[in-house]
């Protein structure tokens, strides 16, 4: 760490920026700030959007002009080459409006690891531990009648975590990414924070970032929340419009205008972008769980697996498998959706998402869409079982799952030579497909095939062994085949593998004999 005293141009710069900054002791515990709104913004910059950093927080300035009302901001930025008109360590600071002008107050926390004194750059904003200290200094040293939640930065929807334990290869993992250290924040690290730091109860949570319109991730928010706005699709870059959002959000109308006036601003910002954004009832009239639960017993009797193909084929994938969720709702259930919206602007969705990979299997994500991650699948555990149901009705080959693993030849997939074909797929580079034929009554397979996805080229290799000792490596000829009809063995191993690309689930190959 550095003493702040070597950058005194730095801050004379960023006194320009923030009209005032004053470094007044915070108040202590039992000395609460009393405020009528409180606006939390947690600005997970340390990324490529270190620049709007700056922008955003200039809106919020812009946005505010009413006494006794408060924004309070966690702001990180990207650890880059420090230039004299920026910043780059967190900061922690009180926006407010008095005698007629703005007022930024720089405070420090020792748990945030914020200090007046020295540049601080260790701050992982992608860590729930660093998110729930800022809502516990929220709890501690404010006090207001209605409290907002704004989580800023880049989005990917319900999912977090690796593909698998010590892989390198991430998924794309749910809000707040930080590229320093490579974590962001999961729904359960949401939720659990929110729950942990004694707030309890946001009035609306707003998400700007990407994906996050989704049925889990609003799943998560019931009991956090009356009301949430997000987006089920990319966003741009610039995000909230805060110039026209905050004095909408500190304004006295009732929550339901608030949300619609702030869903028509945003969209009114990007009037030349096809832009999504939807305002959703959550503990509001208790309506998402009563969404979710009735969403959980539809899924019992939803068999009509042709419909939902014919449907699914033609919708838009909005990130990774996830999918307009209006397409898996019957009749009565359309009707019980529509009651949690409060706005939805978009020509070409109804407002909420939810994963429906076509091949649930095979699905890179798909290992860690289970309850104990989720709130939603506990609410709805029948919807796990309608999705292998709905995989199960439309696949005529025997499937293995690349997730065994079968990745070694030690760990191979065990079939049985009399049956004809089996089908799997590739899904990043360096991924091996391994299968152990079991040679029943001495009948060896003579000659094996493998059908590739179109424009995918894919590489089959055979290992042949006599009374446990290695014989031959036969490799496939340009037909993609391997004669075996000349070799004498009792056992057979298979890989099929591929040295360069990037492969999604649906690019499937089959292995026949």
């Amino acid at each position: 760490m550095v003493k702040r005293s070597v950058f005194i141009n730095t801050v004379l710069m960023v006194s320009i920026i923030f009209i005032f900054i004053s470094c007044i002791p915070i108040p202590s515990d039992n000395e609460k700030l009393e405020c009528n709104n409180l606006f939390l913004v947690y600005m997970a910059g340390d990324n490529s959007l270190n620049k709007t950093v700056y922008e955003d927080l200039e809106e919020m300035k812009q946005g505010l002009s009413t006494e006794n009302d408060i924004i309070l901001v966690l702001a990180d930025r990207y650890a880059s080459d420090f230039f004299e008109d920026e910043w780059n360590e967190a900061r922690l600071l009180e926006i407010s409006f008095t005698g007629s002008q703005i007022q930024v107050r720089e405070l420090e926390d020792k748990a945030l690891g914020i200090s007046l004194e020295w540049l601080d750059d260790d701050i992982d904003t992608g860590k729930k531990e660093t998110f729930l200290n800022f809502l516990r200094y929220a709890q501690n040293h404010y006090s207001s009648q209605n409290l907002y939640l704004d989580l800023w930065n880049h989005g990917g929807g319900w999912k977090s975590g690796k593909a698998y334990e010590g892989s390198n290869i991430h998924t794309a993992r749910s809000i707040c990414y930080d590229e320093k250290t490579k974590n962001s924040l999961s729904l359960k690290d949401i939720s659990s924070a929110v729950k942990d730091s004694g707030i309890g109860h946001f009035d609306t949570v707003l998400m700007d970032a990407c994906y996050m319109g989704a049925i889990e991730v609003a799943a998560e928010l019931i009991e956090l929340t009356d009301t949430v706005i997000f987006s089920q699709d990319a966003i741009p870059e610039e995000g909230m419009p805060y110039n026209e959002v905050i004095p909408v959000l500190f304004s006295k109308k009732a929550i339901d205008e608030k949300c619609q006036l702030i869903c028509n601003s945003y969209t009114q910002n990007y009037n030349t972008q096809n832009v999504t954004i939807s305002a959703v009832r959550i503990d509001e009239g208790k309506k998402m769980k009563e969404l979710v639960e009735a969403f959980n017993l539809s899924m019992i009797s939803l068999d009509s697996f042709d419909t939902i193909k014919n449907r699914r084929n033609y919708t838009s994938e909005f990130f990774d498998d996830v999918v307009d969720m209006e397409m898996l709702l019957t009749d009565e259930m359309k009707l019980k959706y529509e009651e949690v919206f409060i706005k939805n602007n978009s020509a070409t969705s109804s407002g909420i998402s939810i994963y429906f990979p076509e091949y649930f299997s095979y699905a890179k994500a798909s290992w860690e869409y289970e309850s104990e991650r989720l709130s939603f699948l506990k609410f709805c555990p029948n919807y796990l079982d309608f999705l292998k149901r709905f995989e199960m009705a439309f696949s005529s080959e025997k499937t293995t799952d690349n997730y065994e693993p079968n990745n070694y030849q030690i760990d191979s997939f065990v079939i049985n030579s009399d049956k004809k074909e089996i089908a799997s797929y590739l899904w990043c580079t360096g991924d091996e497909d391994w299968y152990k034929f079991e040679l029943k009554d001495g009948n060896p397979v003579s000659r094996l095939k493998l059908y590739e996805p179109e424009f995918i080229e894919y590489n089959l290799q055979v290992l042949l062994y006599k009374n446990g000792r290695f014989i031959d490596s036969v490799n496939e000829n340009e037909q993609n085949e391997v004669d075996l009809s000349y070799y004498d063995y009792d056992e057979l191993y298979v890989k099929v593998y591929s040295a360069f690309g990037y492969y999604e689930q649906e690019e499937k190959y089959v292995l026949r004999w």
